[in-house]
């Protein structure tokens, strides 16, 4: 009966051990591709700022009075009827908008990078020793606090540095950035936020309270038998 008892547990383990190494090697590829992305996330921004300095997007055609004035009298609108207009639309500086559009989409890729590794670490080093151990249950919470805090993190970074970009675009005037935002703002903290970084980071903080209460229990079990 011991026999077959161990015998089990050694099939068990090894099953255990090719599931989590064909895991790992996934991981490692995904990891390797998020890299490979923010790459060319990167070169693809440089090549932006590199362009808008050579093709400035601003221009003015013509002259109209103020938008305010004919929207709010109906003579002032049919005056202005049939002249020219201006139009100017802001160009930022091509440091400026390589920097602002790089912001708008690398944090997101280096965390699933940093998060990608952490999970292939804590499953090679499950793989080595022992799937419920201590190092297992603290990878788990290391991981589930960067899903966490970095998810919200890059939100912030990518959400600021594109309403950055578009004021820089639009030519507001001073103050005039933050009540033509307030709306998205507003939108932005109930229905943009991060939840599936949220989720993420909560479900890997669970996993790990689990694998962190069976370590206490084996140990228990060990010190009474």
């Amino acid at each position: 009966m011991t026999l077959n008892t161990a015998a089990k547990a050694q099939a068990s383990a090894r099953l255990s051990s090719s599931w989590l190494g064909r895991l790992q090697k996934a991981l490692t590829v995904f990891c390797v591709l998020a890299l490979i992305a923010a790459g060319l996330t990167a070169a693809a921004c440089a090549y932006a700022g590199v362009t808008a300095d050579d093709n400035p997007l601003s221009f003015i055609v013509g002259d109209v009075p103020q938008l305010e004035q004919a929207m709010e009298d109906e003579s002032v609108a049919r005056e202005a009827a049939g002249r020219p207009a201006e139009v100017a639309y802001g160009n930022p500086e091509g440091v400026r908008l390589q920097i602002y559009t790089a912001l708008g989409w690398l944090p997101s890729l280096l965390l699933v990078a940093g998060l990608l590794f952490v999970l292939r670490r804590t499953i090679r080093r499950a793989r080595q020793s022992d799937t419920f151990s201590g190092d297992t249950a603290d990878g788990l919470r290391l991981a589930g606090r960067l899903a966490l805090i970095g998810g919200l993190v890059a939100w912030l970074a990518e959400w600021a540095a594109r309403v950055t970009l578009n004021n820089a675009s639009m030519n507001l005037r001073p103050g005039e950035e933050i009540w033509a935002y307030i709306p998205y703002t507003l939108r932005a903290l109930i229905v943009d936020l991060p939840w599936l970084w949220v989720l993420l980071g909560v479900g890997l903080l669970a996993i790990s309270a689990v694998f962190a209460r069976a370590v206490a229990m084996r140990e228990d079990l060990d010190g009474l038998v």
